[in-house]
């Protein structure tokens, strides 16, 4: 009888639950069958491309990638330059010691690079004692080199007590070295404590070179202050170099800019000098840039001036005669034309004397065409006579003046 009750009471629970879900009868049958379907193409994609053993394996020892081990001191050491491991590790332990081992175990650029490797550990430590070192021992190439690099080291560090430094060397090539580096390192964070120092240096070939390297590192911050300071210093020592050095570096790193400053210094001789060094850096990094830019020019500019072609094509020739002779041939007569003729002239006539020789012929200022021709005949005459000879005989020139120009260049 129990039985009969259990078996009665879940039928009933069955009736209760096919009434609960009767309603989702069509979802359910429907969610079953695409479940089958995919399971078929599941098993259809297996059968047709079974997996590689190998494939299976490596991706189960696939793993994230760690910093590769670094090797230790003594395997690093050996791996590379021995000359400069062992100075290093001397260096640390004692390095005037390591020094003295350098010029007595190796020679060369070894010996110079493991001097550099010693310097850099020491002046680290201990610049003045480095340099103090350098000063009394080092010799030649690798005293230059050293000095340079431990300057440049103690010059970050302190620069005032290496200006100091500097002040008590003998004068000569080493405390040029140490003055250039300092100031070229100095001048890029003070360049006002830099060009102090630089003013009570005594006028002479150590104050030039330190003022040529003031003036180049200013240059890459300050061009205009930079080739201010060098006009000034240029006018109270009477040598141009200076200014001409500013200017050099002022068109490099920008040509309109340094245009403009020379036109604000106007009609002077510092102006001049100025608008030839201009031109010539201009026409060294670009020339037929420099030469657009001179045919624009118009005749109310102050930088405007005949002179600036004959810079022009002495420069563009010596780099490249081909597209300079090509420049002269379009270019139009007159007084532009004609200086533009001697700048080429002054260039090539020690490598093509006869086309000199053509181009001076070409010059249509009557005493122009006559002191330069007779310049590049005489010139020929002397390396090659008879080819220049030839050349005066047959070439259409006026009876006097072919005369004249055989009696200069010493032909009957």
């Amino acid at each position: 009888m129990r039985r009969i009750k259990r078996l009665a009471l879940l039928i009933a629970i069955a009736a209760l639950l096919a009434l609960a879900i009767y309603p989702y009868g069509e979802s359910i049958r429907k969610n079953w069958q695409d479940l089958r379907s995919t399971w078929e193409l599941v098993r259809s994609a297996s059968s047709d491309h079974p997996s590689s053993d190998n494939t299976d394996l490596n991706a189960r020892q696939r793993s994230i990638l760690t910093p590769a081990t670094a090797p230790t001191t003594k395997e690093a050491l050996a791996s590379e330059d021995p000359v400069l491991a062992e100075a290093r590790e001397r260096a640390h332990q004692d390095p005037e010691a390591a020094m003295v081992w350098l010029q007595s175990a190796s020679q060369g650029q070894d010996r110079i690079r493991g001097m550099l490797e010693v310097i850099a550990i020491w002046a680290a430590e201990d610049s003045e004692g480095a340099l103090l070192w350098l000063e009394s021992n080092a010799q030649g190439i690798a005293r230059h080199e050293t000095i340079h690099s431990g300057m440049k080291l103690w010059s970050q560090q302190d620069p005032e007590a290496a200006a100091a430094w500097i002040s008590g060397m003998v004068n000569d090539g080493s405390k040029s070295t140490a003055a250039v580096t300092l100031i070229d390192t100095w001048t890029r964070t003070h360049p006002d404590a830099a060009a102090a120092w630089l003013q009570q240096l005594p006028q002479g070939s150590i104050r030039q070179d330190a003022s040529e390297a003031y003036i180049l590192a200013l240059s890459d911050s300050d061009p205009a202050a930079a080739s201010m300071w060098a006009l000034r210093e240029s006018t109270n020592t009477g040598n141009p170099d200076l200014f001409n050095a500013s200017i050099q570096a002022y068109t490099q790193l920008d040509p309109k800019a340094a245009a403009n400053y020379i036109r604000s210094l106007e009609n002077t001789s510092s102006s001049h000098q100025a608008a030839e060094q201009f031109i010539q850096t201009f026409a060294e990094q670009d020339p037929s840039g420099a030469a657009l830019w001179l045919s624009q020019l118009p005749a109310a500019d102050p930088l405007y001036d005949s002179h600036l072609h004959s810079v022009l094509l002495q420069e563009w020739s010596r780099s490249d005669s081909v597209a300079a002779s090509a420049w002269l041939s379009e270019s139009p007569e007159g007084p532009n034309r004609d200086a533009a003729i001697v700048g080429f002239a002054q260039t090539m006539i020690d490598f093509e004397p006869e086309a000199v020789a053509l181009w001076t012929n070409s010059i249509s200022d009557a005493q122009t065409r006559v002191n330069w021709l007779t310049y590049a005949l005489q010139t020929w005459g002397r390396e090659a006579p008879n080819q220049a000879l030839e050349w005066l005989k047959t070439t259409e020139l006026e009876p006097s003046l072919r005369q004249r120009l055989a009696n200069e260049i010493g032909f009957d």
